[in-house]
């Protein structure tokens, strides 16, 4: 504490971890830096520069649960309020402007609960480590016995997966060739059986379930292989026997020849990478349809509409490692992971890409489809290949508004092309949002403005975009008829040079104000 009772010390360690997270070092780091300090915003309701006790409390009981995960897990030393009665100099500020009704109460109730001077180890007044005690009493209860399964390793997997959730699943449309995904959490998953489980996906009602995403066909073998009973329920121990005795045991053999023996790390993260498609894989890699990785990270899946990678191969090396070697590092890994929401997200910096002087191409080369566009694209276009880089090295990035042809249709749509200036072709539009579309929208009330703004940020030297808004042409209506409404996100995608990789999807979506730009930097 500061001068008062008011609690100065959370704004420094907020302005702390912002200024330590450097954001000239790229676009990640620069979102971490901005969250950190946006966090001291939020828990600052009244904008004075302070922390009360009453906003501390709601702190501890914010509705978003990294707010509250940060605070409970703070242990700072301050003085405390329980020593000294009201005649202490440290209550003169407090009291100063005090309700003349309650003051004669306050300083009673002060002095009769007054407690620390009685007590030796605090008798001196001094300044004392404090921290939650719910949170303090389980950090050092006995732990429980614990597989693979709540190593650091499934503890990333099932946070990028799931949340961490057992009772998370998705489901996918239109079938049989889904190209859309719905994720559902905090449902009764894991009071079904594992029978009632399978028919749910059998009927196309749940795609991939529980924490670790378990799809039908793994699902199916799982059951076979280790002979459960499919009455039994699919509980958080369930998932977590399929996890640690078949996935990672049988079906990819390679992830606990590592953990357990003398297996190569390269191989456990490529099949890892194999069973989910949230992890990358190394460039060269061979990946789904005997395709070739050409850039680092990708997912093995990628490029069938649903699946994208969020984790580096890298980072699996890296939280491998841990798991394998120990509890001390588990526990460095475990405190870092509760500071910061973001951590399984942040990684090294892109290495800047070059930007090209050319020779750049003339004239466009438009494809059959492209052809069929408007005039007015067609301008527009040839215009912006004579513009200069900014985007992804050799590429032009032009983002306008809709409504002049089949190309984006309607006048508050947002869309965008990425033209490569040394071939004069237009090699993809923006990102397909997890819904399916790939344009965006700005107003949402029969072409009325309802605030809801689209923004996406570029550079020349970099192949990351990152978009924030809410998709436009997504299919509305599901199989069972249905309507499922986009929901507005953040994402960050790393271009391949004809599609993009997901990278990063910030978890409470985005919230966009008013003073957002409709699109541009």
């Amino acid at each position: 504490m500061k001068n008062s009772l008011r609690e100065g010390w959370m704004r420094d360690t907020y302005s702390w971890l912002a200024e330590r997270i450097n954001p000239e070092k790229g676009m990640r780091q620069g979102m971490v830096s901005r969250y950190y300090r946006g966090m001291m915003d939020k828990l600052d309701t009244d904008q004075d520069g302070e922390l009360s006790g009453r906003e501390l409390f709601q702190a501890i009981h914010h509705p978003e649960m990294g707010v509250r995960k940060i605070v409970s897990r703070l242990v700072v030393k301050h003085d405390s309020e329980w020593f000294g009665g009201s005649s202490h100099h440290k209550w003169e500020t407090f009291f100063q402007n005090y309700d003349p009704l309650r003051i004669n109460y306050m300083k009673q109730w002060c002095d009769t609960h007054e407690w620390m001077s009685q007590v030796p180890s605090f008798d001196k007044g001094q300044a004392i480590w404090h921290m939650h005690p719910v949170v303090f009493l389980d950090a050092i209860s006995t732990p429980k016995a614990k597989g693979w399964a709540h190593s650091p390793f499934a503890d990333l997997l099932g946070n990028v997966e799931s949340k961490n959730d057992y009772t998370a699943y998705n489901r996918t449309w239109p079938h049989p060739h889904p190209k859309h995904t719905e994720a559902h959490y905090k449902t009764n998953l894991t009071s079904m059986t594992l029978g009632e489980v399978m028919a749910a996906q059998r009927k196309f009602d749940m795609f991939a379930t529980g924490r670790f995403q378990i799809i039908p066909d793994t699902l199916k073998e799982a059951v076979r292989v280790l002979n459960l009973d499919v009455n039994a329920q699919y509980d958080e121990a369930m998932q977590d026997k399929i996890f640690e005795e078949y996935l990672i045991k049988i079906k990819r053999e390679s992830i606990i020849n590592y953990l357990d023996g003398n297996g190569s790390v390269e191989d456990a993260i490529y099949a890892w990478a194999m069973e989910f498609a949230s992890a990358g894989v190394r460039k060269g890699k061979i990946i789904n349809k005997g395709r070739t990785a050409h850039i680092e990270g990708v997912s093995y899946y990628s490029g069938d509409g649903l699946n994208r990678s969020h984790i580096m191969p890298d980072e699996m090396v890296s939280i491998l490692e841990v798991s394998k070697n120990g509890k001390n590092k588990y526990i460095a890994f475990s405190l870092l992971f509760s500071l910061c929401p973001f951590i399984t997200d942040v990684r090294s910096a892109e290495k800047p890409v070059q930007i090209s002087k050319g020779p750049f191409a003339q004239s466009v080369s438009l494809n059959t489809e492209q052809e069929n566009y408007s005039s007015w694209w067609k301008k527009q276009i040839n215009t912006q290949l004579n513009n200069p880089v900014n985007f992804a090295g050799h590429y032009r990035l032009f983002v306008t508004s809709g409504g002049h042809g089949s190309e984006c249709l309607h006048d508050y749509w947002i869309c965008g092309w990425v033209i490569d200036k040394l071939t004069g072709k237009v090699v993809s539009t923006l990102p397909r949002s997890p819904e399916g579309g790939d344009s965006y929208v700005e107003a949402v009330d029969d072409g009325t403005s309802t605030g809801l703004k689209f923004k996406y940020t570029a550079k020349g030297d970099s192949k990351e975009l990152t978009i924030q808004g809410r998709a436009a042409n997504a299919p509305l209506q599901r199989d069972n008829g249905d309507f499922a409404v986009p929901e507005c996100r953040l994402i960050t995608y790393r271009f391949n040079g004809s599609d993009f990789d997901t990278l990063n999807e910030v978890s409470n979506g985005c919230k966009l104000s008013e003073q957002n730009v409709i699109y541009g930097h």
